[in-house]
């Protein structure tokens, strides 16, 4: 029997869920201030996200198991106490390389709480209530980066990027004392699992081979490499087209009403159409976007015609990062810990990657950026249409509610 959880509890996951968005978020506005200050380049400053992201998503892989063989409550202590050594460790850091592998630490540590709180939701409620409980938590999720840099570019602006960090480190201490005080064991003793190498690899595998988890994982992948891409290369760009950090982080706010509102509005839609179908609208909302970035901001900057395009691409995201995830974890419910693991680890992995590269390719050019994202997103639909609806012929029907 599921037992009733207050108000607290639902507190300490929604912290948990969105510590790594806000480790990241926040600080947005202070890159071109960090290279400055660290007399480094501008990839190196992006290195700090790339790195962090590559933290957050390797370490998906390892705390799905260990959560399921030693329980959550320990595993996720663990994670947050390295996310609070490691925030201070970003704060006194008096080079750009260790800032870097600080924020690589951050990423590992921050991990425990996205990856192991899903499962807590799972472990907690019933499936209806779960998905309630998701889409309480992805509605947080998704004001996130809207709230982050705002906050972020004025401490920048007034304080400098150190106390930026120092906010960050804050958030961690309190979430440390109240899992630690507050948050119960959730993990029936029943179920713990072995971490044995072998059955490890081979959940693992099983997933992969599978090409209906390789062909939904793909969908929140892509929208996290557009979205990442975007988020490494704009503070640059309208850095240097000479607005301050208070203005920079006003421009996320955009992005995060319209996921929020994208989110909303595949929700309703799957009540008349079905997955595949809402998956397809959301597609192609994406790809126009891409392609609008591109004919937009081909010839000079314009901030309106900047943001514009790449708020309907978040709106787009609403659709393609919800319902890829619910075709994920609603095909495999025995292995939910394991799936949620390796998608999180390809959604950030690829988030990595897609940071890393965009830094080398854009320096700072938002007509480079436009290229970039418009690539992204006509592979992305090319991607869906082959490993999905051509595949399948047909379409899934989600019967669960949709953060």
């Amino acid at each position: 029997m599921k037992q009733k959880k207050g108000a607290l509890f639902l507190v300490i996951i929604i912290m948990m869920t969105v510590i790594g968005l806000i480790s990241t978020d926040i600080y947005l506005p202070s890159l071109p201030q960090i290279a400055t200050d660290f007399h480094s380049s501008q990839d190196n400053a992006q290195f700090t996200i790339s790195l962090f992201l590559l933290g957050l998503s390797i370490s998906q892989l390892i705390y799905g198991p260990l959560s399921e063989k030693f329980g959550r409550k320990p595993i996720v202590l663990i994670g947050i106490s390295i996310f609070v050594v490691a925030s201070l460790a970003c704060l006194i850091s008096n080079s750009i390389e260790m800032l870097i592998v600080s924020r690589l630490f951050q990423g590992i540590g921050a991990c425990s709480g996205m990856t192991i709180g899903r499962s807590i939701i799972g472990d907690a409620f019933s499936k209806k209530e779960a998905a309630k409980i998701f889409a309480t938590v992805f509605l947080f999720v998704g004001f996130s980066p809207a709230i982050a840099p705002v906050i972020g570019g004025y401490i920048d602006s007034y304080f400098g990027w150190r106390i930026v960090f120092a906010n960050v480190l804050l958030f961690g201490i309190v979430l440390l004392i109240l899992i630690s005080m507050f948050l119960p064991e959730t993990l029936d003793k029943n179920k713990k699992s072995s971490i044995h190498p072998y059955n490890i690899f081979k959940n693992y595998i099983s997933l992969v081979i599978n090409k209906t988890f390789i062909g939904y994982a793909i969908i929140p992948c892509i929208a996290y490499v557009a979205y990442f891409a975007y988020l490494t290369s704009s503070p640059f760009i309208l850095s240097n087209n000479g607005y301050r950090g208070e203005i920079i982080g006003a421009c996320y706010i955009s992005l995060s009403i319209s996921y929020v509102m994208g989110n909303f509005t595949s929700r309703k839609l799957l009540n008349s159409y079905e997955l595949n179908k809402v998956l397809s609208i959301g597609y192609l909302i994406f790809v126009s976007s891409g392609i609008a970035m591109l004919l937009l901001n081909h010839y000079s900057f314009n901030l309106f015609l900047f943001l514009l395009p790449i708020t309907c691409l978040t709106f787009a995201n609403g659709f393609l990062i919800p319902l890829g995830s619910a075709g994920v974890i609603t095909n495999f419910p025995y292995l939910s810990g394991y799936a949620s693991g390796l998608l999180g680890f390809l959604q950030l992995g690829s988030a990595a990657v897609s940071s890393a590269i965009v830094g080398k390719l854009t320096n700072g050019s938002y007509t480079a950026l436009s290229y970039y994202l418009s690539i992204t997103t006509v592979i992305g639909i090319l991607l869906f249409y082959g490993l999905i609806v051509f595949r399948n012929h047909g379409a899934i029907k989600l019967n669960i509610p949709i953060a």
